[in-house]
């Protein structure tokens, strides 16, 4: 039978692996080679969350559930969203989109392979475009994500709750 120290103990390193696991997702997410696992990380991060959310209860690490769910769907849900869109729009309206437009007007009706190479001209024609307005985005809401985990990682080591774990930043 397990002590309610022992369960303490137990839920503190749950808490403790779902910061590193969230953090590490966010970080994964940086570049395209491995956006799909940072996605399926943070996910998996999420759902045990929401899963270990009954057992921290009362706890002292209920509130860094809820901070830890909170950023998820800020982060994700909310500021993910609104840098991703502003970031399409900035490189549509400050590219250049003519080797585009000449590759999609020119080519052949179904002919993807057009499509492709023009596409890949323009990300070569705007490369440090592209990267900085990435940079300029999404860098904020990596970086907001990042330090909530670290923020609530520290408090959770020491097994203290974070205090208000509805403000979006302490």
């Amino acid at each position: 039978m397990t002590t309610t120290v022992e369960k303490l103990e137990e839920n503190r390193k749950t808490v403790l692996v779902l910061y590193i696991v969230f953090a590490f997702s966010m970080i994964l997410q940086l570049t395209a080679v491995t956006s799909t696992t940072g996605i399926l990380t943070g996910t998996i991060a999420i759902i045990t969350a929401y899963i270990k959310r009954r057992a921290n209860k009362g706890t002292a690490f209920e509130s860094h559930i809820q901070w830890l769910i909170r950023t998820f769907w800020i982060g994700g849900g909310l500021l993910l969203p609104i840098a991703t869109v502003i970031a399409a729009l900035t490189i549509y309206y400050m590219g250049d989109m003519t080797s585009l437009y000449n590759a999609i007007s020119s080519a052949p009706p179904g002919d993807i392979s057009s499509f492709l190479r023009a596409f890949e001209l323009f990300y070569q024609d705007n490369f440090t475009l592209i990267v900085l307005t990435t940079i300029v985005t999404l860098g904020p809401v990596i970086v907001w994500s990042v330090w909530r985990c670290w923020f609530g990682f520290k408090l959770a080591k020491e097994s203290k709750p974070i205090e208000n774990p509805t403000s979006w930043l302490k």
